[in-house]
């Protein structure tokens, strides 16, 4: 129920606008370079072909690491993938044995494999994006809402295809971010339910990824 999100105790506090799910964006062209057949599927894939992406002389590395803002939420996605849980029955529910596990796996690819970047623990969204686009890169964790500017750099299904997110040890994570417009005073409730209806349609959020 997409109302669900937007509700707390019985009363509606925002409108439904859109929603992002998270996938993989790689380079097609490097993978085919490089002799792989296709996306990884797993952790242990991701970190073999990661390896077989990654070359320093050439500028290259395998995975855009975001460490800056909005790192967190990937390093959530991992320590899920391993088995710990965040919050449970609104209560803080981490497996310390699994979560250090996560990141010992996450902070590895950066400083044991070395397939990231170096300024990976300061990147955020635009670096992230930029070092894809301009083939520093070959993979990018991100979500759909990244689509219409990676398609205006690089051409779909020749230079690039996006895939699932890799699947961790213990499970698959497949997030999916929703967001909602709500307007805080009602000095004008009339125009404040016209605004945030219409960002609740299908031609403002296409107008809002365009």
């Amino acid at each position: 129920n997409r109302w669900t999100g937007m509700s707390q105790d019985g009363a509606i506090y925002a409108v439904p606008a859109y929603a992002f799910v998270d996938w993989m964006y790689y380079r097609k062209d490097y993978f085919e370079e490089a002799g792989l057949s296709g996306p990884p599927k797993t952790f242990d894939e991701f970190v073999a072909a990661c390896r077989k992406l990654t070359d320093p002389a050439k500028g290259r590395y395998a995975f855009g690491m975001r460490g800056g803002a909005g790192a967190f939420k990937y390093v959530i996605d991992v320590m899920e993938a391993f088995g710990s849980p965040i919050v449970k029955d609104g209560q803080a529910a981490i497996d310390k044995a699994a979560a250090v596990e996560a990141i010992t796996f996450y902070s590895s690819l950066f400083l044991k494999e070395k397939v990231a970047p170096p300024s990976a623990p300061n990147d955020s969204y635009r670096q992230i994006m930029e070092g894809f686009r301009t083939g520093q890169t070959a993979m990018v964790w991100h979500h759909t809402g990244s689509l219409i500017e990676i398609s205006a750099a690089l051409k779909p299904g020749e230079q690039f295809a996006t895939a699932p997110m890799p699947a961790g040890p213990k499970a698959h994570i497949a997030r999916v971010a929703y967001a909602g417009n709500g307007i805080m005073k009602d000095d004008n409730i009339d125009a404040a339910w016209d605004w945030i209806s219409f960002w609740g349609e299908k031609d403002a959020a296409i107008a809002l990824l365009e």
